[in-house]
């Protein structure tokens, strides 16, 4: 019976501490994720008009020697790679020194209206792993199409923050486990234990034996 108990409690145990798990991790991606996209398209908002100012100050083009510092400074505080597109897709400028003769896919522009585009990819071949991305179009006071900004930051920036959380919280459902374990275990036998007691006092008046002494009654 005691055993029955236990492994009933310690059942219920493991059940709640899986479906914690699943919740946590799940609220935490998704906060994870929500953070990201937030301050990747607070960056292309800010990238797109600092672009059609650049357009309309330049006669009809982008400056890239004026947008570049811009650029760079808002990659440094997003963590994120920014990209400035001309309408044909071709990459104009990228803060990512590493990235230059790419023209991404008429089927992402199309995707990208005013409203900002979020997904994850790897912009048809300009990464080798996933990312995270944001664009928006880059309009002129005529609201004709000039180009687009883009932010794509690495999905590896995920898995680390994931590391990061897995073992803090191995370590905090360990322990959580072990006390529950002690607990579980004294709960269960301070319950079972006088059924035992009354179980052994009436096998002693099964053999005979009529002064048992269960516990609270008479000796």
């Amino acid at each position: 019976l005691f055993y029955r108990y236990f492994f009933i409690c310690v059942f219920l145990m493991l059940f709640f501490v899986g479906v914690l798990f699943v919740s946590f991790t799940g609220t935490s991606v998704m906060h994870f994720q929500s953070e990201q996209y937030d301050s990747m398209k607070h960056a292309v908002l800010k990238a797109s008009e600092a672009a059609a100012d650049s357009f309309r100050s330049a006669d009809g083009r982008f400056s890239v020697e004026r947008l570049a510092p811009f650029y760079r400074l808002i990659a440094e505080i997003t963590g994120a790679d920014l990209f400035l597109v001309d309408p044909a897709g071709q990459i104009v400028f990228c803060t990512n020194p590493n990235i230059t003769a790419h023209v991404l896919p008429q089927a992402l522009l199309q995707e990208t209206g005013e409203t900002i585009y979020t997904g994850t990819g790897t912009l048809e071949g300009v990464y080798t792993d996933q990312c995270y991305i944001s664009g928006i179009v880059v309009q002129d006071t005529q609201k004709t199409v000039i180009g687009y900004a883009y932010a794509a930051s690495p999905m590896v920036e995920f898995q680390e923050f994931r590391g990061q959380l897995m073992p803090l919280f191995m370590t905090v459902s360990l322990i959580f486990i072990a006390l529950a374990f002690v607990i579980i275990y004294a709960t269960v036998y301070r319950m079972v234990r006088p059924l035992h007691q009354m179980a052994d006092a009436a096998g002693r008046v099964g053999r005979g034996g009529f002064t048992p002494g269960t516990p609270g009654g008479p000796q």
